[in-house]
Parts: C-alpha cells; sequence; structure tokens
C-alpha cells in the first residue's frame, strides 16, 4: 500500500511505509493518547511503539476492517484523529521483524542515544565511548545485553528493551 493504504507502493512493509510517515515523538505521542481515548490502550503515551501500542493499533485496525497489521498508514493516522480528535497534552512473530527499521521507528535523539551507551557501559557492556552513533561497539554491546537477558541478540533496540534498559538502570 501506499502512504494512504492504497495498493501501488510495491513491496514495501507496513513498518517500511509507517516509517515514511516520519512520525514525530510528539505525534506518536498524540496517536497513543487517541488510541487509548478510543478504548485501545497502549500501556503508555511516551511515543515509543513498543508491543503494547502495536497490539493497540492491530485492534483498532481489526475494530475498523482494516489490514491488522500493527502499523499506521497516513489515511489510518488521519481517521483515528477524526474518531478521537485532538487530544490535549498531547506479541509479534520474530522472523517478520526489520530490527534496523524497528529501532529508527524510536526515532532516538543524539541525546537519548547517547543515554542508551551511557546505561549500557552502566551494567557492564562497553560501547567504547559515548558518542551517540551505533558503530560496531555499541551493536555489540547491545546484543550482549539482549543475549543475557533472554532476548534475541540482533544488536538492534526495540522500545520495550528501552524501557526495560531504563528500569534496569533507573
Amino acid at each position: 500500500p501506499d502512504r494512504d493504504g492504497r495498493p501501488g507502493r510495491g513491496n514495501l512493509s507496513a513498518a517500511a511505509v509507517e516509517a515514511d510517515l516520519g512520525l514525530s515523538r510528539s505525534q506518536r505521542v498524540q496517536i497513543q493518547t487517541q488510541l487509548t481515548s478510543l478504548g485501545y490502550a497502549t500501556g503508555g503515551a511516551d511515543g515509543l511503539w513498543g508491543s503494547n501500542t502495536r497490539s493497540a493499533i492491530g485492534r483498532w485496525q481489526t475494530a475498523n476492517k482494516q489490514s491488522a497489521t500493527g502499523y499506521v498508514t497516513a489515511r489510518q493516522v488521519r481517521l483515528i484523529d477524526e474518531q478521537a480528535g485532538p487530544v490535549a497534552g498531547n506479541d509479534r512473530d520474530d522472523s517478520q521483524v526489520d530490527d534496523p527499521l524497528e529501532e529508527r521507528l524510536l526515532g532516538l535523539t543524539a541525546l537519548e542515544r547517547r543515554e542508551v551507551q551511557r546505561r549500557l557501559t552502566a551494567l557492564g557492556y562497553s560501547t567504547r565511548g559515548v558518542d551517540g552513533a551505533f558503530g560496531a561497539n555499541t551493536r555489540s554491546a547491545l546484543a550482549s545485553w539482549q543475549r543475557d537477558e533472554g532476548l534475541r541478540a540482533s544488536g538492534y533496540l526495540t522500545a520495550d528493551q528501552l524501557r526495560e534498559l531504563r528500569r534496569q538502570t533507573g
């Protein structure tokens, strides 16, 4: 589907279509808040779209006779906005996961990337520097942490993993 959910974008995955929207963190927070107000709990409105938000999107899509991908199109964002109106205060199969894309969808700023590196280092996973760039050393540290947590060691961060990393390091 294209940005509006129409056929014609060839083989782009639902995640790639959503990434092409370039939603800002505040837009993602608003969508989470709107979904919650419509009765689709996202587990919090922080702009990080983990498994709870993906599930809420999928439930909303099913209820609205859309393909339940867990990823939004531009048309769906508009429909959610129409249904919820403006909001004040603004389990998936791992074989289908595109790890770099999932991490890109987090929209981490350079400051947040440095925070991840500091937190990994504090837990004993050396990133060999805190520069905000996720190079080979940071990927290796992430993969080691993921493996030790019993997760798939991809070296790429998901929203749920970012929350866990923050929880572990206070």
